[in-house]
This record gives structure tokens, sequence and C-alpha cells, in this order.
């Protein structure tokens, strides 16, 4: 049996990320550089944002947040 205690943490953090297109100067990276004051922005309507975490994690939880104006926030749990 694994006893292990494990700490949440955002695995996501200043990792390579991309998306579609960007708008405003509000590029991918600004999506998961841990700042909740920035946030990405695309000029599609169908854009996407990807991030490449560099390994493979045992993942609970995914939160996409969003300015309020324009993004829903997003929860979902696994």
């Amino acid at each position: 049996m694994n006893n292990r205690v494990l700490t949440a943490h955002n695995v996501a953090v200043g990792k390579n990320s991309k998306q579609t297109d960007t708008a405003n100067g509000r590029a991918a990276a600004f999506g998961n550089d841990g700042n909740m004051s920035t946030c990405t922005e695309t000029t599609s309507s169908d854009a996407s944002w990807e991030v490449d975490l560099g390994g493979v994690f045992q993942i609970e939880s995914v939160i996409v947040r969003g300015d309020g104006t324009y993004c829903l926030v997003l929860k979902f749990a696994f």
C-alpha cells in the first residue's frame, strides 16, 4: 500500500504553452504564469490553448478561469 502524502500544486506553472493566435499581446504563457491578474487572449472564436506539462502526472482537477467579461470559469474534477 502507498502511504505517501501528496501536496497539491499547479504543475502547469511556467511550462511551455501555445495558443492558436494572440490578441493584444496576451500570449499563451500568460495562461500558466501563476499570476491570477494575467490572462491570454485570442482573436479567434474557436481558439485553442494548450500546455505541455513535460511529464506524466496524476491530475485531480483542472481549473480554467476567465476575466468574467468574455470567459467562463470551468472546473473539472477527475
